[in-house]
């Protein structure tokens, strides 16, 4: 991915019945230079999976695994991974507005 001006980070943690609202909501986004790194703390419901089945339909998903360390080390992990100018933070079961990054990333510029 080579235009990645925006790194969207999300902490996933069994959120499995949400996840999915959420992913659509980021990746519906009007901004489209950015990657949603999806970091699974573990998940047991299933919410893992969910996340690999998006990174392997958009390239600008990445899902990250790794066993429970709680919700920081979650976020940590991902701001590791993030190439983006910025970062953004998603929660898991949030639902954004189709422009909302589009709007910060003007602000921003």
């Amino acid at each position: 991915m080579s235009n990645v001006k925006l790194s969207i980070l999300t902490p996933v943690y069994n959120v499995k019945d949400e996840l999915g609202k959420m992913i659509e909501s980021v990746l519906a986004q009007t901004f489209t230079e950015f990657e949603l790194i999806l970091s699974d703390d573990g998940s047991t419901d299933g919410s893992g999976e969910i996340s690999h089945i998006y990174a392997q339909k958009d390239s600008r998903v990445k899902a990250l695994h790794f066993e429970n360390g709680g919700v920081s080390e979650a976020r940590n992990r991902a701001v590791a991974a993030a190439k983006g100018e910025y970062i953004g933070f998603v929660d898991s079961d949030d639902v954004i507005e189709k422009n909302m990054f589009e709007r910060l990333m003007k602000t921003a510029y």
